[in-house]
């Protein structure tokens, strides 16, 4: 984000009213000095940052004294800048303690009578570009309350020599303060820090129950979530739904945003992810990894006369896939390595009539507690509804599902974890499987997966890795792309060379082991390909290309099958940088695909830029035993009219197609020769092959990959990273669009390796790699490894055998000798 331009911030800019009476001040601590960040909301879906907002909270009708809010930058070059600061001496809470701080027309529904609530014209949308994110950022920035005599103001630097330390002229104190890193960079001037699964918070709650100052664990955040049915854009902006995927461990579920009114319990994230109601009756929850479930009680009440069958979870912990069955008495159930199995009696569990409730409560539930009064839902005092469904008559849920056929079974579909009907698919059972017409069943072939990963909506083709990678023992990794490099004659000594970013780039044994994790210099790793066969002097080299984003180069290295198994050789005579970047490690080079030509035996790199339109085609320049390149034509991306760019490409080395993946468009196919005369092109929605929305495909299309078959056949995969699914399209030859065939998802082996979420990149090899590989392999970044550890979340890469695949496409013929090394002309 371009800075915000200083300003001298007035009080007497703002409205403030509720909550501002003569009353004398309640001079009891909230904490020591009275006063705690309490939520923000800083990203906002579409632009519309008018429905930024910060609140505090404070001792009821609580008088502020020498201190300021401070929302303090630590963007590199921008370290301890103050961003946006509000004077609070004299300002008062309100009659509930809470103090917003937020767009005057905004929220205004939703806002307590009880709460203060500053106007402040400053949050608001700007046309200009240096407020492009509002007036809060959504990069490194920290939050503060700060208690000092001395003056701050917006666009002052507190942190002169950028040492992490706030320097003012006078005595001062934190009062309280929160902040999150910029994909891990930055600086913050706390040490509570907030993270999660993917992404940088768009907004954080801090636990009404928890009171402690300067505590990452006192806080819940994540994104919010887009609800693809809001009538509008503006609607969707002021969304206030936690997208329960993207989010922190400990997001309870139901979370939302409360803007002028107090927040959510702390409670653990528990929810029913699936239920069969006759014959092998079972209840299946899903949590978070290794999630204690004490205090936890499932409830199933009967519709015929309101009794409840309580069990009490204390004591009961998920394994590391987080999947949890409570199995009536009878029913037998697959004991699987990563499940969890608890017996119950669910006797009154019923296809015809059933509510089922999971509740927290730090009481104990008597076990003839009536949850139903009159037609009404009763929750034990002091208790937290976690998740409910029900069906029939004397179903007094809000989740509930009113259908003309029996409710045999009901799933919630695979990662989503929102509170909606739109979450689950149920009806009627055949064995395991719905059966058309008598359920809600959106994906074909829908089936139950008792104590098993469920169903996706987008798809019921599931697979599962044989093998995890380590993750990267460099600081700060963020595991991205990779590239197998196919040993000429041994297969065991085949590699997988894989970006971690700012971490540098590891490469891995076929066994998944790593056998090297570096660094070198401070470069920004982003894509990685593999070329085979380069005459560097004579001797035919293998080379694997970067796209490094700090130097807005490529860096090529030559592969050696032993350590250090790559090596430098990027030639600095012919190494210009490949875009015009205004901002270092922003519009820079992003994703990359590499192509041989069949023709000309000519090599070419493709490289897209980040935040624009563009790629460009460069040729690869050889000058002794150094690569450098030249650019020979620049390539635009005019399908839709946001600003999106494009990562995923991948090129056929035997047809010579190239695919480029434009996030919030679809997939281009063209003509990866430059032709004898090389010059600009542009492509546009004539040159699509998918629309995202369309196939499944669902925001962000990330990276892809080819299945060579040997009758020049076979398969492009495209990463859909909004569903954590793969799309599938045929391989086909010149002039003709690929056809759409099928997705699938990669979910937990239940043996300890977990499924993959957020994809960014993928690869896809017919040959043997290794034993354990021996038809070929499918590999693909996994945006949240999860592990026994609570909480415990990285980034790492996980692969899938060939012929699970294979075998769900219909095809069972593992037989494809293409060869990288030997593509055959199809031109």
């Amino acid at each position: 984000m371009k800075k915000i331009k200083p300003f001298i911030f007035l009080l007497a800019a703002f409205t403030i009213i509720n909550g501002c009476s003569d009353s004398s001040s309640d001079k009891k601590p909230l904490s020591e000095n009275g006063l705690l960040i309490n939520e923000f909301k800083a990203n906002i879906p579409e632009d519309f940052h008018s429905f930024q907002y910060i609140e505090l909270r404070g001792e009821k009708n609580y008088t502020i004294e020498n201190t300021y809010l401070a929302v303090i930058d630590g963007d590199e070059k921008e370290e301890g800048i103050v961003d946006y600061c509000l004077d609070l001496n004299g300002v008062k809470t309100g009659a509930n303690g809470l103090l917003l701080i937020k767009n005057m027309e905004e929220y205004n529904d939703l806002v307590d009578p009880e709460t203060a609530v500053i106007n402040e014209p400053l949050i608001k949308t700007y046309d200009d570009e240096d407020h492009e994110d509002g007036i809060l950022e959504h990069d490194a920035i920290t939050y503060a309350l700060i208690k000092t005599k001395a003056e701050i103001k917006a666009g002052d630097d507190i942190d002169t020599d950028n040492d992490g330390k706030i320097d003012l002229p006078l005595e001062y104190e934190i009062i309280d303060s929160i902040g999150n890193f910029n994909g891990g960079d930055g600086v913050l001037y706390t040490s509570a820090v907030l993270s999660q699964s993917a992404s940088d918070p768009d907004a954080a709650t801090r636990f009404f129950n928890d009171l402690t100052p300067n505590s990452a664990k006192a806080w819940a955040n994540g994104d919010i979530y887009e609800d693809p049915e809001k009538s509008d854009e503006k609607e969707l902006a002021a969304e206030v739904l936690y997208d329960t995927l993207e989010a922190s461990s400990n997001l309870p579920p139901n979370a939302r945003l409360s803007p002028g009114s107090h927040n959510f319990k702390k409670a653990p994230f528990v929810v029913l992810n699936e239920i069969v109601s006759s014959d092998n009756k079972y209840i299946e929850l899903l949590s978070n990894s290794s999630q204690s479930l004490d205090f936890v009680y499932l409830a199933v009440i009967s519709g015929e006369n309101n009794k409840a069958s309580l069990i009490d979870l204390s004591g009961k912990q998920a394994k590391s896939s987080g999947i949890i069955v409570v199995k009536d008495l009878s029913a037998v159930i697959l004991r699987h390595l990563e499940t969890e199995i608890i017996e119950g009696d669910l006797s009154i569990l019923s296809p015809d009539k059933s509510s089922i409730l999971l509740v927290y409560s730090a009481e104990p539930i008597s076990s003839d507690f009536k949850f139903i009064e009159g037609e009404t839902l009763k929750l034990p005092e002091n208790s937290v509804l976690l998740d409910s469904i029900g069906w029939g008559d004397n179903c007094y849920l809000d989740l509930k599902i009113v259908k003309d056929y029996k409710i045999d079974g009901a799933t919630r579909y695979k990662d989503n974890r929102m509170a909606s009907k739109s979450a689950w698919t149920y009806g009627s059972l055949a064995g395991n499987d719905y059966i058309p017409g008598s359920s809600k069943n959106l994906p074909a072939n829908g089936f139950v997966t008792p104590g098993e990963i469920n169903i996706s909506e987008e798809t019921s083709m599931l697979v599962k890795p044989a093998v995890e990678t380590a993750r990267s023992t460099i600081q700060s990794p963020d595991a991205d792309d990779m590239a197998f490099w196919i040993h000429p004659s041994d297969s065991e000594k085949s590699m997988v060379i894989a970006t971690q970013k700012n971490a540098g780039y590891s490469i891995y044994d076929v066994s998944g082991n790593t056998l090297l994790d570096n660094l070198p210099d401070t470069n920004r790793f982003n894509n990685v390909d593999v070329i085979y066969g380069i005459d560097l002097n004579g001797t035919q080299t293998d080379i694997a290309l970067f796209t490094d984003r700090n130097t807005n180069k490529f860096a090529i290295y030559k592969i050696t099958e032993s350590s250090p198994y790559i090596i430098d050789i990027t030639d600095p005579e012919n190494s210009d940088e490949l875009f015009d970047a205004e901002e270092p490690g922003e519009d820079t080079a992003y994703g990359e695909g590499v192509y041989k030509s069949p023709v000309t035996g000519k090599v070419y790199a493709f490289a897209t830029q980040n935040g624009t339109w563009n790629t460009a085609q460069f040729e690869l320049v050889v000058n002794q035993d150094k690569i450098g390149w030249k650019k020979i034509r620049t390539i635009t991306l005019e399908a839709d009219d946001d600003d999106e760019h494009a990562e995923g490409i991948v090129i056929d080395q035997e047809y010579g197609k190239a695919y480029i993946a434009q996030e919030g468009v679809g997939v281009y196919v063209m003509d990866a020769e430059p032709g004898a005369e090389p010059f600009d092109i542009s492509l546009d929605e004539n040159d699509l092959i998918a629309e995202e929305g369309d196939f499944n495909l669902k925001k962000d299309l990330e990276g892809m990959t080819i299945y060579y078959k040997a009758d020049g056949a076979g398969y492009v995969f495209v990463s859909s990273q909004g569903n954590n699914t793969y799309a599938v399209f045929d391989r086909t030859p010149n002039g003709v669009k690929n056809n759409y065939i099928k997705s699938f998802a990669i979910v937990d082996n239940m043996e300890g390796i977990d499924g993959t979420q957020h994809t960014d990149s993928i690869d896809v090899t017919n040959m043997a790699v290794g034993s354990k590989f021996l038809n070929g392999a499918f590999i693909a970044q996994d945006g949240t490894d999860t592990s026994n550890t609570i909480g415990d979340t990285g980034t790492n890469f996980k692969w899938v055998k060939w012929e699970d695949i294979g075998t769900g496409l219909g095809d069972i013929d593992f037989s494809s000798n293409y060869n990288p090394r030997n593509p055959v002309n199809r031109r």
